[in-house]
């Protein structure tokens, strides 16, 4: 199945949106030395700190679950 071009950039927008926001929330500092790039960069770092964060979430905050099965799965979704 094709995806239309606007619902792929839609997509695109808002995990970027969401991946922007886990930099500035989970990381002040780390976030504001990200505003000496410019904006492709800035996506590329957002987009890598984001996959990063959502993994050591699964990892530090999901106690008392089953964290290898939320890690693996996390995993193939990437896949």
């Amino acid at each position: 199945m094709k995806v239309k071009q606007t619902e792929f950039m839609r997509y695109s927008e808002l995990s970027f949106e969401i991946s922007r926001k886990f930099t500035k929330h989970y990381s002040t500092s780390f976030y504001s030395a990200t505003q000496l790039f410019s904006s492709p960069i800035k996506e590329a770092i957002y987009g890598i700190y984001g996959f990063v964060r959502l993994a050591d979430e699964i990892v530090d905050s999901f106690y008392g679950c089953d964290q290898r099965t939320i890690l693996n799965r996390f995993e193939a979704d990437y896949d």
